[in-house]
């Protein structure tokens, strides 16, 4: 469509778009058919997962803030610890 084609009143009211593809870099990708090396597992990974591991499996990592403005979080077994040495209701 041409930009002249419309009237100048109403151009204001013409949506613009992009073509298909023009999203940006593509995301990275792992090979296509790999299991997770869990120890009797078979899950077949996704091609975006870039770990050996299937979400089960997958080491626990220390949790990491971009923001460190209450300090350091507990970890969930540092919770878990501190809920089970917790006296309980009677």
């Amino acid at each position: 469509m041409r930009s002249d084609s419309v009237a100048p009143e109403l151009d204001r009211h013409r949506m613009r778009g992009t073509r298909p593809g023009g999203g940006g870099p593509r995301a990275k990708t792992s090979a296509g058919g790999r299991i997770c090396a869990g120890n009797g597992c078979d899950t077949v990974l996704s091609t975006y997962n870039h770990s050996p591991f299937c979400w089960l499996h997958e080491p626990r990592h220390e949790f990491t803030s971009a923001v460190r403005s209450r300090g350091p979080r507990p970890s969930e077994v540092e919770i878990l610890d501190l809920l089970t040495r917790m006296p309980q209701a009677s």
